[in-house]
Parts: C-alpha cells; sequence; structure tokens
C-alpha cells in the first residue's frame, strides 16, 4: 500500500487530529479520503476512553468540592448541602463504574488495513494500551472518591480528626486529577504528528502537573508525619516548571513552522485560511502556559511554608481555575476554527 498521509495533507490532518482529541465528534457516514476514513476512525475509537476519563474527572472535582467545604467550613451539626451531594456523587460514581466496566480492547478494522503506515501502526500500537490506561484511572479515581466520601460526612459536622485525614485525601484526589488529565493529553500526543504544537503544549501540561505532584506530596508526607526536604522539593518543582516554558515556548515557533507548510499545500484558499487563523492561537496558549508555571512558582511557599494558610491555598486555587479556563477556551476556539 502506498504512503497513507500525502505531504499535502498531513498539515490538515495533524490539527484535525489534535481537534478530534479535545471534543469526540461522529464518523461521517462517508469518508472523503483514507486520512479522513483514520481521522473519524481516531474519534470513534478514542470517544469511550475520553469519556470515562473526563468523567472521572468530573465525579473527582464534585468528591473535592464538598470535601473543601467540609475542611474550611465551621458546620457543628450536618449542613444543609450533604445530603443532596452525596447523592450527587453517588450517581455520578455510578456512571463512571458503568463506563469503565464497558471498556473493550481497541479493535478497528480501519487501522489494520493501514497499518503498513508507520504513523498509523504508531498510533494503532498507543491504541492498544489505552484501554488498560483508562481503566486505572477510574480505578483510581473511584478508590478516591471512596475514600473521601465518609471522611467528608464526618468532618462536615465539625469533627476535627476528620478533618485532618480529609485534608491528607484531597491532596491525593488531587494528583488522581492530575493523572487523569495526564490520559487525556496523551490522546492529544498521538493524533498530532512530530513537530506540531498541540504536543508541545501537551508536555508544558504535563511538566506543570509534575511540578504540583512534588509541591502536594510534600504536604502529604508532612500530613503522614514525615520531615520533608523542603529544599529537595523547591528545586524539583522549579526544574519542571522550567521544563514547562520551554515546552510551552516551542508551541508558536512549532505552529510558525506548519504555516509555512500549510501555504506551500494545494490545499483550497478557504481551507488555508482556516487553518493558519487556527494556528494563530498557539502564542495566547503558550502565554496561559508560562503564566500559569509562573504562578505556581511564586506560591511555592504555599505547600512547604505556610500548609495551613487556608485562604491563600483557596486564592492560589481560584487563580489556577481561571488561566485553566482561558486554556481550554483557546482549545475549543482552534477546533471550531477548523471543523
Amino acid at each position: 500500500m502506498k504512503r497513507f498521509l500525502s505531504k499535502s495533507s498531513r498539515a490538515l490532518a495533524a490539527l484535525m487530529a489534535a481537534a478530534l482529541c479535545l471534543a469526540p465528534i461522529s464518523a461521517p457516514a462517508r469518508a472523503a479520503d483514507p486520512s479522513q476514513t483514520i481521522l473519524s476512525e481516531l474519534g470513534r475509537t478514542t470517544e469511550p476512553y475520553q469519556r470515562l476519563v473526563l468523567d472521572s474527572i468530573a465525579l473527582l472535582n464534585l468528591t473535592l468540592q464538598g470535601a473543601g467545604q467540609s475542611i474550611f467550613g465551621s458546620d457543628t451539626e450536618k449542613p444543609a448541602w450533604l445530603d443532596t451531594w452525596k447523592a450527587q456523587v453517588a450517581a455520578a460514581r455510578q456512571t463512571v463504574a458503568a463506563e469503565r466496566d464497558a471498556i473493550k480492547p481497541f479493535q478497528s478494522q480501519a487501522f489494520d488495513a493501514n497499518a503498513a503506515d508507520p504513523g498509523v501502526a504508531r498510533m494503532r500500537t498507543a491504541l492498544r494500551a489505552f484501554p488498560k490506561r483508562v481503566t486505572a484511572v477510574a480505578d483510581q479515581v473511584l478508590a478516591t472518591v471512596d475514600d473521601l466520601v465518609p471522611l467528608v460526612d464526618t468532618a462536615a459536622t465539625g469533627d476535627l480528626q476528620s478533618k485532618s485525614r480529609l485534608q491528607l485525601a484531597v491532596l491525593k484526589g488531587l494528583n488522581a486529577s492530575m493523572d487523569a488529565q495526564d490520559a487525556i493529553l496523551d490522546i492529544t500526543v498521538l493524533a498530532s504528528v512530530e513537530g506540531h504544537p498541540e504536543v508541545a503544549l501537551a508536555q508544558a501540561v504535563k511538566a506543570m502537573h509534575d511540578a504540583r505532584r512534588g509541591l502536594q506530596q510534600f504536604r502529604i508526607d508532612q500530613l503522614s508525619g514525615l520531615n520533608p526536604d523542603p529544599q529537595v522539593t523547591l528545586t524539583a518543582a522549579r526544574a519542571s516548571l522550567a521544563q514547562s516554558r520551554a515546552a510551552a515556548a516551542r508551541a508558536p515557533r512549532l505552529a510558525a513552522a506548519m504555516v509555512k507548510q500549510i501555504q506551500a499545500s494545494p490545499l483550497s484558499p478557504t481551507m488555508k485560511a482556516k487553518i493558519i487563523d487556527a494556528f494563530g492561537t498557539y502564542q495566547a496558549s503558550a502565554d496561559i502556559e508560562i503564566k500559569i508555571a509562573d504562578v505556581i512558582e511564586q506560591s511555592m511557599h504555599i505547600y512547604v511554608e505556610d500548609v495551613s494558610d487556608p485562604e491563600a491555598s483557596q486564592a492560589l486555587d481560584r487563580e489556577l481555575a481561571a488561566l485553566s479556563k482561558q486554556r481550554v477556551d483557546l482549545q475549543m476556539l482552534r477546533r471550531n476554527k477548523v471543523l
């Protein structure tokens, strides 16, 4: 079989593949060419994986919201929100558990038929590992939720021992959330050709996650009665954040290089304009990742010095949540410009 993706279609395929990973779409009734067949198949086959991971993240976030209210609340009797929250968590948990049990081994006739192409073969190998990866993520989240819910129940009424144990469980839950997000990032990388700016942004986010995991592990160790070295923790976190900034800075340069390929391609002027417009947003995405790294580095003392300062911790969480929303908004903007 001849080469699967022609040079003229690779840039378009790369962006579309990345877009597919941002929001699953249904395969069209009839694919226009082999590249579209694979891209549509990529969206179809990864949709259950993405749905499981995203629903796992949503379940964990819902659980952590209740945990936060319990830790920082001052109730001495059962608060009004508790029963509603427990019912919502139970329903979300049931959904995730059902999706987890429904995950099947990866199978695709389209991938098998085009496996002579190295790029397709690479995707197929990675996809075969994803069922195990995403079910492990779901199992970790389900176990974390099962640990958190009874602690939230008792901590919500002012039990100080439960509040202390809940802080430890929340930190482990935050690490589980980043593990789940990394699984989604790996799907994005899988869908992108070498040199695509989406790969650089994914690397930036994963390096930032490494920094936060290390900082949160410091607090976990403290709450567990250990004596971690703050300087070792800070040095490792700064190194990961430097890697995050460097990866983010590569994204606009890679985008510019791919724009040149697109401009020289035989794609229609309309399609070229859409793709080039989408690629113009990578500078803003890089700026956001660099800003996130800066905010974390400027706030590292919260983790290693002022562990008991809830207001500073909550302010950091709010700032990072706002930046994360900007990240997602740009991802969806790119997708909507092309699809």
